[in-house]
């Protein structure tokens, strides 16, 4: 039981990475988007440019969150399934 909630609890806060195929410039910022939200479900672009689901978070009980980091010159965005 200890390790089942424990592997829900990890997998539930690593961040879903996806292959890209580049940034986006907004303003003066770039942004490359990792992975995003969509109907509460994390997804990416797949490498033939479909949109692939990597996470349910519904079906885990838990919300699509999208998280903004500064990494060397640009701005990343990803999104887990969190419980907050």
């Amino acid at each position: 039981m200890k390790a089942s909630l424990l592997l829900l609890l990890l997998t539930a806060t690593v961040p879903a990475f996806a292959f890209d195929d580049g940034p986006s410039d907004v303003g003066n910022q770039t942004v490359r988007y990792l992975s995003w939200c969509e109907q509460n479900a994390v997804v990416q672009e797949g490498r033939g440019g479909q949109v692939v689901i990597k996470a349910d978070c519904s079906a885990k009980g838990l919300r699509c969150v999208e998280t903004e980091r500064p990494m060397g010159g640009e701005r990343v965005v990803y999104a887990t399934c969190s419980a907050r």
